[in-house]
């Protein structure tokens, strides 16, 4: 599953508020300004992502997640965070 978000914030801040999102949940984030991976544990396991940045615009893959938590629930979380 992959999705785009628009942003109007500089990149640097995006990345920022993203890392420490992902590292407050005792995630693993690896990245900069124009893509990376993400790593966090749920109570139900595991979701792994990827993002891609191109000009003010995220793309971010969901590479595995939990059986039980929805596709739409990890992207309505993301945008969240993103807007």
């Amino acid at each position: 599953m992959a999705f785009s978000v628009p942003f109007n914030e500089p990149t640097n801040n995006l990345i920022d508020k993203i890392r420490k999102a992902v590292t407050d949940n005792k995630g693993t984030f690896t990245g900069d300004n124009n893509g990376g991976q993400i790593k966090m544990s749920t109570p139900i396991g595991q979701i792994h992502g990827s993002y891609k940045i191109e000009g003010q615009n995220i793309t971010v893959e969901i590479l595995n997640k939990p059986f039980f938590l929805s596709e739409e629930t990890i992207k309505q979380e993301i945008i969240k965070l993103i807007k």
